[in-house]
C-alpha cells in the first residue's frame, strides 16, 4: 500500500529538512519548478545534490534519505504529489533539528 499528498510550496516557504524510512517519489504537478535537495543518510542532513522538477519531472529519494524543498522560482508556487509506499507512517518520519 502507498500514500500519496498533495504539497503546495508558496514563494518563500521551505520543506524542511526530513527524512522517511521508505521511498519516497517526487512528481512536480504544476506552478513554478521545485527544487528537491537531498542530504545523504547520515545523523544529520550534509547537502549532496540538488534536483529541479517542472513539467514533467519526477525524483525517487531513497529510503532513509535526508530531504528539503523549495520553490526554484523565488516568485512563483510549485504543487508537487509525494508518495510513500509503503504508506507513510509518522513513526516512520524523522525532522533535522534546526
Amino acid at each position: 500500500m502507498a500514500t500519496s499528498v498533495l504539497f503546495l510550496l508558496r514563494p518563500g516557504e521551505t520543506s524542511a529538512w526530513h527524512r522517511v524510512r521508505s521511498p519516497e517519489l517526487w512528481i512536480w504537478q504544476g506552478g513554478g519548478p521545485a527544487r528537491v535537495t537531498l542530504g545523504g543518510t547520515g545523523t544529520g542532513p550534509t547537502e549532496t545534490e540538488t534536483v529541479t522538477l517542472g513539467p514533467g519531472g519526477q525524483h525517487l529519494v531513497a529510503a532513509g534519505e535526508w530531504q528539503s524543498a523549495v520553490p526554484a522560482d523565488p516568485d512563483r508556487a510549485t504543487l508537487v504529489a509525494c508518495i510513500v509506499s509503503p504508506g507513510f507512517d509518522f513513526a516512520d518520519f524523522s525532522l533535522a533539528e534546526s
